[in-house]
């Protein structure tokens, strides 16, 4: 995959805006990569898998393509078309020589993971609003700053009452 192509698809995933076709791509492209084992040992973290979790992994990555692969190109794009159909999710079923169950619980989990990048999106977002003010208030303290040497005597005094308030504590 080219650097503009890993650009565009993580665009868009982050948009939450991808489809079956990305996510068959994204598969492709870790496969690309080398085994499962491999590109688990790569992530961090991820190196405490067993092997028979990485297998799962694989057969739960082959079963996944095969559905996608028995979508036509419409239903690959437009996941709705699927979500909205049980004949189109029967057919799917039919040429992956899976359930209609699963197939629906497929799409159900792209929708899903829409929602967590949309819901993810929005916290980002908002932290960097909540940055946004926070570099605004700085700004609008270092307006206030005091003219050299008064911050000086505002500590001292600060201090002169403190210790008035210990004498008045004891």
């Amino acid at each position: 995959m080219r650097q503009e192509e890993a650009v565009e698809l993580q665009k868009k995933i982050m948009s939450a805006k991808f489809d079956f076709n990305d996510f068959l791509k994204q598969s492709q492209n870790v496969a690309k990569m080398g085994s499962m084992s491999r590109v688990v040992g790569m992530i961090p973290g991820m190196n405490r898998l067993t092997p028979a979790q990485i297998r799962e992994a694989e057969k739960r990555l082959a079963f996944v393509e095969s559905m996608i692969n028995a979508m036509t190109a419409e239903e690959r794009v437009k996941p709705e078309l699927l979500a909205e159909s049980q004949e189109r999710r029967i057919r799917v079923a039919e040429e992956s020589g899976k359930t209609e169950q699963e197939v629906s619980q497929l799409v159900a989990q792209l929708f899903q993971m829409r929602a967590q990048m949309q819901k993810l999106m929005g916290m980002v977002q908002g932290q960097e609003a909540i940055a946004g003010m926070g570099d605004l208030m700085d700004s609008l303290k270092a307006d206030e700053k005091a003219p050299p040497g008064t911050a000086r005597r505002k500590r001292r005094h600060g201090k002169l009452r403190q210790r008035d308030m210990d004498a008045v504590l004891s």
